[in-house]
């Protein structure tokens, strides 16, 4: 059974970004179960603010019945306009966890699986986080 998750995108760098969702597999969309990872399709976000700027984040929930019942459910979140060569996170919810794969030095990605919504924060920067 998969897991939604609370996701949002902090914008500490200088540069306005675009999102966009590319091969999503096994998700809700477009406000089924409350879900809607479109809201990051062709999103701009300016230079140090956070999208949504309000609330918990944007819900996004794992689909798991049909075939979807025994595979995990993916995203990939591309950024354009940070100048790095990988500009792509790719997401995975699989046995109600969230994971991240491909995660650039000017992007940080905070996954918290505690509860029982997971919480996606993720940070850009123009510089390395340590």
């Amino acid at each position: 059974m998969g897991c939604g998750a609370y996701m949002r995108i902090v914008n500490n760098s200088s540069r306005a970004v675009t999102t966009a969702v590319t091969s999503p597999h096994c998700l809700y969309d477009h406000g089924t179960e409350g879900s809607n990872p479109g809201f990051f399709n062709g999103l701009t976000i300016p230079a140090f603010t956070t999208r949504p700027a309000e609330g918990p984040g944007q819900y996004i929930k794992a689909k798991t019945t049909g075939a979807c019942f025994f595979a995990s459910s993916t995203f990939t979140l591309v950024i354009d306009g940070l100048n790095i060569l990988a500009d792509s996170l790719r997401f995975t919810d699989s046995n109600k966890k969230w994971s991240c794969a491909g995660q650039p030095y000017n992007i940080d990605v905070a996954i918290s699986n505690v509860r029982q919504q997971a919480e996606i924060v993720i940070t850009l920067s123009d510089h390395s986080i340590q």
